[in-house]
């Protein structure tokens, strides 16, 4: 998708879809504020790390140092992943001693990385509710949970928000889906808790929303 980092005749092309992408994407955030669509706290802290991009920005990486940096202060941390395509509801990143290519193949390769490079209980699903009481019922001692990917799941309240964004490509042509990579607008990272940046940031845009 070359495109979504320049605005060339594609992106102008789209644009106005991504208006519409826009619509639904604050009519729904709307609808969550005004609690119109149903959220719920699974009882423990949870940190979530996302972005506001599609594609990879670094994200796993920093959840296996939260989960490090939680163990080192005392607490049992727990990760909680979409996994591949969402399949699957509630289940265990890496079960009993199956092989890591049987893992992948069900839940994905980044959620059986995080559980083999964290040592953290790590559990999948769409519904990433339900995987949390799934893990906490198979690990009574879980008492925080990182949510790997949920920036834009607000079905999930959460207590500390962090987005990470590529320092080289950041946030592209500024455009939303399908025009640019922008899962949201741009100002969302202006109401996060904290803003990662991976990689060194060229653009004096993306400067700024690190402030």
């Amino acid at each position: 998708m070359g495109f979504w980092y320049r605005r060339g005749a594609i992106a102008w092309l789209l644009w106005p879809v991504s208006l519409l992408f826009l619509f639904f994407v604050l009519t729904r955030r709307i609808l969550y504020w005004l609690r119109l669509l149903k959220s719920r706290h699974p009882g423990i802290p949870v940190i979530v790390v996302g972005n506001v991009t599609v594609g990879g920005s670094g994200k796993t990486p920093l959840v296996i140092w939260l989960a490090e940096f939680l163990k080192a202060k005392g607490f049992s941390p727990g990760i909680v992943s979409r996994g591949y395509k969402g399949k699957g509801t509630g289940k265990n990143a890496v079960p009993r001693a199956a092989t890591i290519a049987d893992d992948a193949a069900e839940v994905g390769d980044e959620p059986v990385l995080l559980s083999r490079r964290s040592g953290c209980p790590v559990w999948v699903g769409a519904d990433r509710l339900q995987a949390i009481a799934a893990m906490r019922g198979a690990n009574p001692d879980v008492n925080v949970v990182i949510l790997d990917d949920g920036l834009q799941h607000y079905r999930l309240r959460r207590d500390l928000e962090i987005a990470v964004v590529d320092g080289r490509r950041g946030l592209g042509n500024g455009f939303l889906l399908p025009a640019g990579p922008l899962r949201e607008p741009a100002w969302r990272l202006r109401t996060v808790d904290a803003v990662v940046a991976n990689g060194v940031g060229r653009k004096a845009d993306f400067t700024m929303l690190l402030i």
